[in-house]
């Protein structure tokens, strides 16, 4: 995902070595989990894309740069509204996840201290404390291509799971009946608008005790939305 990709491309950034091992390709824009979402980045997260050369004068016609949203009650009524100043203008940039994901990924091939390679599973990890050889086994998953059939082995320095609140890292590492996460009950729905909008209109957010529905404008006269309740 995006936290991955953002930490392996600040390691090359530093010419620090790493594996990045990606369960899906969430990376091509034929993946429908990653086609039919949106994401806003803010100020502190555009200042960090661009350290990294992956938001700048090349890039920045794949964001669409807009206000903060304004809300609304579900009577319609008004609670906020971002004013006009001109530091609000373009204080948030919206993208397509997908393509935010191909930037990140972009030129990272071609470097000798970032290996990425896709499909695969983590089975297993095993810590040798006497050594201090750490040992991660992989499988190709049910979703890749790969013709690889028999797991493979990688000894690191340093793992770093970045994979989710279900995390295969934190389930090898800590077994349930020793860590239990609490989720929150609240369901989130998210997608990217079949109909294209005609001009751009200002993102905005409805409110209602602790519902909200979000409709944000993309480029390319595309818009996404998420409903959480």
């Amino acid at each position: 995902g995006i936290s991955g990709l953002v930490l392996a491309r600040t390691l090359q950034h530093f010419n620090i070595p790493c594996h990045v091992f990606d369960h899906t390709n969430c990376l091509q824009q034929s993946d429908d989990i990653c086609q039919f979402k949106g994401i806003g980045v803010w100020n502190h997260a555009q200042t960090c894309l661009r350290s990294l050369n992956i938001l700048n004068t090349a890039t920045e016609s794949q964001f669409l740069f807009i206000p903060p949203a304004s809300y609304r009650d579900i009577n319609g009524r008004w609670l906020s509204s971002a004013s006009n100043a001109t530091f609000n203008q373009d204080r948030v940039a919206t993208i397509a996840h997908h393509r935010l994901l191909q930037l990140l990924k972009r030129d990272m091939h071609t470097e000798q201290c970032v290996e990425y390679r896709s499909g695969l599973s983590l089975t297993k990890i095993e810590n040798d404390a006497s050594s201090g050889k750490l040992t991660a086994y992989f499988t190709p998953s049910p979703s890749s291509s790969s013709s690889q059939s028999t797991h493979s082995e990688h000894d690191i320095d340093l793992l770093i799971a970045a994979d989710g609140s279900q995390s295969t890292c934190r389930q090898l590492l800590f077994p349930i009946n020793t860590f239990h996460i609490a989720y929150d009950p609240y369901i989130v729905l998210s997608g990217i608008a079949q109909h294209r909008i005609k001009r751009n209109p200002r993102a905005f957010e409805v409110l209602h005790d602790l519902h909200r529905f979000a409709f944000v404008p993309l480029p390319n006269d595309e818009c996404f939305y998420f409903l959480h309740f």
